[in-house]
């Protein structure tokens, strides 16, 4: 399936935010080769590493109930970071985003439909966008009690330095991606609380389809 490219963050002009749902667009497309997982032991992040930061942070349900996940006290609602976004939050002010998409599984075609391919179609779709890049190999864990691949892509983009947090949750019937991105210059600042965000999303009405 051919990719759209739907981004649209004033801050980042002509930065494909590639962070698009695959079930909504059309044509077929070859995906790229996967990017073979660094194995780990398939545990959650231990959140009580990151007790330091809690206090700061506010617990947000949304998509009418269907899901949760902690957000620095400071984010506000976002409008025009991507159109197919359960989730856009962040602040202008630090330019530090966070954006959850959901992904159709039944609607992919067989060659996304694997957790390491799919990882690699978002990650590919964001170094599309920049020079000078560096990736972090994923790791394997769960988030939220379900099977994910979780690393980093730091590049040079039209309006700087960037680097983005990126983890991709698979369940029977969608993929989640989870995206937080800050410039570079803040990474040491701002890893800690992108790993609580990422760590912390969880489905919490399982009568509705996940």
């Amino acid at each position: 399936m051919k990719p759209q490219y739907l981004l649209t963050n004033r801050f980042f002009v002509l930065l494909f935010f590639a962070l698009c749902v695959l079930s909504a667009c059309g044509g077929k497309s070859t995906p790229e080769k996967p990017v073979t997982p660094t194995i780990q032991p398939t545990d959650s992040l231990d959140l009580s590493s990151l007790s330091s930061v809690f206090d700061e942070f506010d617990t947000l349900i949304f998509a009418d109930g269907r899901y949760q996940m902690m957000i620095p006290e400071y984010f506000g609602q976002q409008r025009s970071l991507n159109e197919h976004a359960l989730l856009q939050y962040g602040s202008e002010k630090r330019r530090f985003y966070l954006v959850v998409i959901r992904d159709s599984r039944y609607d992919l075609s067989p060659d996304y439909n694997a957790l390491p391919v799919y990882y690699n179609f978002v990650n590919g779709r964001l170094a599309m966008a920049m020079t000078n890049i560096k990736t972090l190999r994923p790791s394997t864990l769960e988030i939220g009690g379900y099977a994910a691949l979780k690393g980093e892509i730091r590049g040079t983009s039209t309006e700087g330095d960037f680097f983005y947090k990126i983890a991709v949750v698979q369940t029977k019937e969608h993929f989640y991606q989870l995206i937080t991105w800050a410039p570079e210059e803040n990474r040491a600042t701002y890893t800690q609380e992108m790993d609580l965000m990422i760590n912390s999303f969880e489905i919490i009405n399982a009568d509705t389809n996940m």
